[in-house]
């Protein structure tokens, strides 16, 4: 879909700037079989957990 969108066919590379300017998400790939992959928007916690700040997790 974002490839019909931007009127390309690399849509990685939007999703590289997503990555890049997002504070409050991660994006998790999700590879298919087929060769393509599933971009995923997922919130970050806004509460402190045992693990927080141990690692960065935004390029999952």
């Amino acid at each position: 879909g974002l490839n019909v969108m931007l009127g390309a066919n690399d849509a990685r590379r939007w999703m590289t700037e997503v990555r890049r300017k997002t504070q409050d998400y991660i994006v998790k790939t999700y590879p298919l079989r087929d060769r393509r992959v599933v971009y995923r928007l997922v919130q970050v916690p806004a509460e402190p957990t045992l693990f927080s700040g141990q690692e960065d997790t935004r390029h999952e």
